[in-house]
């Protein structure tokens, strides 16, 4: 049986997706799902939108309060975790949470559990390919933009270099680096870094960002 699922959702594809956590929650009525979206981080829209079929938000989809409160269901010091029943109890805004965070450290990611054959965009010069990540969110506080309140996070270095020589072992000629913001003044340490390397190991694909 399924016990969880932990999805990211948008305003964009709001109705879209409340059409799809309804249709899992009804053909696994005992799932509990949690969701990461822009909309959970205003708390009156969220109110104004509420999923019958979510039972929480995550504010931080990089945080690791949802493995903490699926180990022992404990929202003591979780502050990155909203539970959907509680929601009509919370009269205080979330307000801004940006902070600067740098050596960020994650489990590597399982590039190997992903069909290669599905991951390919049309401008590829080097066959098929595979996103990732040297940073979640961004520094900057565009008020048009819902990381401007969200933590930026810069991967520790040899992190992500782990991540490429894994992807590259996969015969993977094209790196795609998703991040926000890929070259700021707090990141660009890394970036040259992540630039030689590529040069050092003789790395002949693509690679954008």
């Amino acid at each position: 049986p399924i016990d969880y699922m932990i999805a990211l959702s948008a305003s964009v594809s709001f109705l879209e997706d409340k059409l799809f956590f309804e249709k899992i929650k009804e053909q696994f009525p005992n799932i509990k799902i949690f969701v990461s979206a822009d909309y959970a981080l205003d708390l009156k829209l969220l109110k104004e939108n509420i999923i019958a079929a979510v039972d929480g938000y995550l504010l931080d989809f990089t945080s690791a309060d949802i493995y903490e409160y699926i180990g022992d269901n404990n929202l003591a010091n979780l502050t990155d975790l909203l539970i959907a029943e509680k929601l009509k109890d919370i009269n205080f805004e979330l307000g801004n949470r940006k902070k600067i965070i740098k050596n960020y450290s994650m489990p590597q990611p399982q590039h190997f559990l992903f069909d290669t054959k599905k991951y390919r965009y049309p401008f590829n010069r080097f066959g098929y390919c595979r996103g990732l990540l040297a940073s979640f969110g961004c520094p900057y506080n565009c008020s048009y933009c819902v990381s401007a309140r969200l933590p930026y996070k810069i991967r520790a270095l040899d992190e992500i270099l782990t991540e490429i020589e894994n992807i590259r072992s996969y015969n993977i000629n094209e790196l795609h680096f998703d991040d926000q913001t890929f070259l700021t003044e707090h990141s660009q340490d890394n970036a040259i870094a992540i630039a030689n390397h590529l040069i050092k190991t003789n790395y002949r694909g693509g690679w954008v960002c």
